[in-house]
Parts: structure tokens; sequence; C-alpha cells
């Protein structure tokens, strides 16, 4: 009995390592963090879809920056310190972006900060390779905009019998806020460590009212705030535009 054990063993140790079955033919390698296929699924590369793999992250954080942009005439630059995206076969949603921007323009006055919360869900159109993509969509966000340089008293609308109105006394850096829509076109590139870069393109429109405030009150600008503004007229330099930039992010 115990010489029919011994053969047994000795034959099933020979019929497996001919057929090399070990770890379902499927090796990963940890420390190069490379999937690498056996003899099998070289040899029959349709067997690899029913092989299990660890599935693609679907949730990014990241950061961005645009050094290159426009606002109307005006140099802009933002900066995107956080960043949620979900990414899965054929969706490419930016869930949540805050940005800071600060434009630069020859007439001083008129350079503004700006704060924006926007979302842009996009679609993927199509995959120039296996780590390359491209989605668009469109954008929809919040905008505050700040002229640190032109100071502001608050006007209400006309109040009272006989009916007139009511001007606040202390002056404030102009600031408004508004939406803004328009449309993104993405480049998504997968890199070798797992993490991702995205190129975009974005273009909106701002409509933030520089006259007045969300509840009616209007802006009266102080005569004595731009001295540089003389040759220019101030509300010129300050209504809403469209904005083109490309921004650089990295997820992870």
């Amino acid at each position: 009995m115990k010489k029919i054990i011994f053969i047994f063993f000795i034959c099933s140790k020979i019929v497996f390592s001919e057929e090399d079955l070990s770890a379902n033919k499927y090796m990963f390698d940890q420390n190069n963090d490379e999937v690498k296929d056996t003899k099998v699924i070289l040899e029959y590369p349709e067997l690899k879809k029913f092989l299990f793999g660890v599935p693609e992250n679907t949730f990014w954080i990241g950061v961005g920056a645009s050094p290159l942009g426009l606002m109307g005439s005006k140099y802009l630059v933002s900066l995107s310190p956080l960043q949620v995206h979900w990414k899965t076969g054929w969706l490419d949603w930016e869930i949540l972006n805050f940005e800071i921007g600060k434009t630069f323009t020859s007439a001083e006055f008129a350079s503004s900060w700006s704060f924006m919360i926007r979302t842009a869900p996009k679609i993927k159109l199509f995959n120039l390779s296996d780590n390359l993509s491209v989605s668009i969509g469109a954008i929809f966000g919040l905008e505050v905009i700040q002229y640190p340089e032109i100071q502001v008293t608050l006007e209400s609308p006309p109040v009272g019998v006989p009916p007139k109105p009511v001007a606040t006394k202390r002056a404030t850096k102009l600031s408004s806020n508004g939406t803004v829509f328009g449309g993104i076109l993405s480049q998504t590139i997968k890199m070798k460590d797992g993490k991702t870069f995205q190129i975009s393109e974005v273009f909106y429109k701002q409509k933030f009212n520089p006259e007045e405030n969300a509840d009616g009150w209007r802006f009266r600008v102080d005569p004595d705030c731009c001295a540089n503004a003389l040759s220019a007229p101030i509300l010129d330099n300050i209504l809403p535009n469209t904005v083109m930039k490309i921004e650089f992010s990295y997820l992870y």
C-alpha cells in the first residue's frame, strides 16, 4: 500500500510540473509592480480576459495649475490646490475643482483675484492608445472675483417717500460673484507609477455683475482710489469676459 501511495505521489508531481499550472498561470511581480504572462497566456492570449486582475482605480484626488490663460485681454494664471475626479469606462467626471486665479494687465487697477468652485461632467470620446484617452464635457461653477485696487461704497435701491438711495459711508474693495458656464477638452495620460497626468483646454463665460451686488446695491467707485485710471473708463476694464486657458493636473 505504501508503494502505491509513493508511486501516485511521484506521478502527480511529474504531471503538474509538466503542465505548469501554478499560480493560475498569471504571476504578479511585487518588486516591479508588473503583471507577467506565463506560457499558456502567451500561447492563448484570449484566455487573459478570464483571469482575475486588480480593479482599476475610479476615484482620484489631484492638484493642478494653469500658467497659460486669458481673461479677455488680461493674462491669467491659476492654481487648483484640490481636485476630485471620478473615472470609469466611459465617464470622466471632474466632481470638484477649487481654483484660485490672478490676472495681470497694464491697467493696474483692473487686475483681479478670482476664486471658483466648479464641476465638469465629461464623456470619453476615444482612446488614442492604451495609456492615452480624450474626453469632452461642460463646466458649471460659481466664481467670486475681487478688484483689490478699486474702492467702492454701496448705494441701496431707492427707498422712502420720496424714494432716494441710501449710501454706505465705509469704502470696501470691489467684489462680485456669479455663475460660469463653458466647455472642456481633456487628454488623460496613464503613468507607469499608476498615477495620471491630465491636460485640459478650458473656456467659460463669466456672469458676475460689476455694477451691483446680488441684493441690488450699486457700487459707487471712490474717486480717490484709481489715480491711474483717468484715461481709461473703469467699468470698461472690469466687465465679465470669456476665459480661455490650458490646465495641467496630476492625479493620484
